[in-house]
């Protein structure tokens, strides 16, 4: 029962993060594609910084990012690191 109750906890907080993620990249009017493609075209990201299925289950709630794959979402979010980390920070 504790670990039902504890990894429903877990979802919760990462679909909360991903939801963080999703209005930024929503904030700056792009789909997924474009938010994906965007940072390569600009020459910040390379071409596999992250594939759109990945994206999309981050977003979900699914898969929680590592803090390699937070610093590529915030530079693709254009926004400060940081400030990103502290915005999730207690979901974490």
């Amino acid at each position: 029962m504790v670990t039902i109750v504890v990894k429903r906890k877990e979802q919760l907080e990462n679909k909360e993060i991903g939801n963080i993620i999703r209005q930024h990249r929503k904030v700056l009017g792009y789909s997924r594609e474009v938010f994906i493609s965007e940072p390569i075209e600009d020459g910040l990201l390379p071409e596999d910084w992250i594939s759109e299925k990945s994206l999309s289950n981050i977003e979900l709630g699914y898969n929680l990012p590592s803090i390699f794959t937070l610093k590529k979402i915030s530079i693709a979010l254009q926004i400060d690191f940081p400030d990103l980390i502290t915005e999730i920070d207690q979901y974490l």
